[in-house]
Order: C-alpha cells, then structure tokens, then sequence
C-alpha cells in the first residue's frame, strides 16, 4: 500500500470517529431534550394564570410575559429561558404565599431571563459536550460507541458553583429593581421556613431550631442556589429604588 495514502488514512480515521462521535453525542443530546420536554407537558400539567400574568407584564413593562402554573406540590419556581415563568401550586398550598410574594419570586425567575443566565450556562455546557465528544472521539478504542456515553454520564461537567450562584444574587437583585423587594424578603422567609419544615420534620428537629438552621444551612451550602439566609440579608441590605404606588397599578390592571 502506498506510504502517502496510509499516512492519509492514520490521520482520517481518529477525525472521522471524532466527527461521528460529536454528531451521534448532538442527536442523542437533541432525542434527550424532546423527550424532556414531552414529558415535562405531560407530567406538570402546566395550566395559564392570567392574573399572574398580567401583572407580571404590568411589572416588568414586558406585554409577551407569561405565567404558568404547575398543579404539583413541589415548592418551586423557574425559567427556561424565555418570557414563560413557571410556578409550582406548593408556593401557595404548602409555603402558604400571597399572591404578591408569588409574583415577586416570578420576577426572580424573570430577572434571570433578562439576564441572559440560562444562554450563559447552556453556552458552557455545550461548549464542553463538544470539546469532550471530540477528545473522546479521537482515543483508540472509545470511538461513536462509548464516546457519546462517556460524554453524557461518565464525564458530565457541571458550571462552576460561584458562577451558578452569582446569577441568583443578580436575579435577587433585579426583584428590588422594579419594587418588590418587600415581598420578595416575605416570600424567601416563607421557603426558608418551609425548606426547614420538610427537611427537619423527618429528623424530628423543631423547624425553628439553631440545629434545623445550621442543617439546612449546611445542605443549601452545596447547591447553586447557596444560603437562603445569606440571600435575604443580601436582599435586605440593597440600596435599591422603589417604586412607589406599584401595587395599586397591578390591582386595576389586574381587574381590567
């Protein structure tokens, strides 16, 4: 065989796996998502909330906002990454939230959007996906076969903490922004408190105790989201303009 075509052929073969490798990871990433989002509609039940919209675009001087509440108990709410903010029901049947409290956690969720947060851990993590695909790709032996999996499950990356963290204390500050930095505080307390009832219910722990506080203090320190404690003093501390006469600009909006 000609020297020049197997030279050729030894730098070809570890690109077109690595090629192959990236490609098969991009489908198998891309089938994930759609299966996601399937189920994600079916599971949730996600469900409209005109009056949470309208005041939210009354807030955020956004009209293309929209409100979706989950008809699950968990207590939570987030954002996809565009003007859809969704809630789950257990911010008002289990933390027991007003209306106002709600909407200011909506606004958390919205200030990451305006933020460009979820763009900006996405971009890592697909820039990784890809840089690990192709490495992968290319070592004897692992190829289109193991490549995709080793990149998925056995290799994930995750952002940097510090990095996920920073993006909330932004959104905790955009709430104080548009005025809401009153309710937003109640709404924190009230998940703070709900957080410790779950968790130290089950170690038979008084919700309110030094030792339930340190407890959860301990396990939100390993989460992106970091101390809720640490936030709401944050929050309570910010010099940050209010606008005054806000809620009863939503109330008529909101009856309109």
């Amino acid at each position: 065989m000609n020297k020049k075509y197997m030279i050729v052929q030894e730098i070809f073969d570890p690109v077109s796996a690595a090629l192959i490798t990236l490609v098969v990871t991009w489908a198998w990433q891309l089938i994930m998502d759609g299966i996601s989002t399937i189920l994600f509609s079916w599971k949730k039940k996600p469900n409209k909330d005109i009056k949470m919209s309208n005041i939210c675009r009354v807030v955020t001087k956004d009209d293309d906002v929209q409100v979706i509440r989950l008809d699950i108990p968990e207590i939570n709410a987030f954002n996809l990454g565009s003007k859809k903010l969704y809630y789950c029901a257990g911010l008002k049947d289990s933390a027991h939230m007003k209306d106002e409290e709600i909407v200011a956690i909506l606004l958390h969720e919205y200030g990451h959007y305006i933020k460009g947060h979820r763009g900006k851990i996405l971009t890592r993590i697909y820039a990784s996906l890809t840089i690990r695909s192709l490495i992968l790709g290319w070592i004897p032996g692992i190829g289109p076969v193991l490549g995709p999996l080793l990149a998925h499950y056995i290799l994930p990356y995750s952002p940097p903490v510090d990095v996920m963290r920073k993006q909330e204390y932004e959104a905790d500050n955009y709430v104080g922004q548009v005025g809401y930095k009153k309710q937003y505080v109640a709404a924190m307390n009230k998940l703070q408190m709900a957080m410790r009832t779950e968790t130290c219910t089950q170690l038979k722990l008084d919700p309110r105790s030094e030792s339930c506080k340190n407890i959860v203090g301990i396990l939100q320190d390993q989460t992106e989201h970091g101390r809720l404690s640490d936030r709401i003093e944050a929050v309570t501390k910010s010099k940050i303009p209010k606008r005054v006469g806000v809620l009863k600009k939503l109330i008529s909006k909101v009856k309109q």
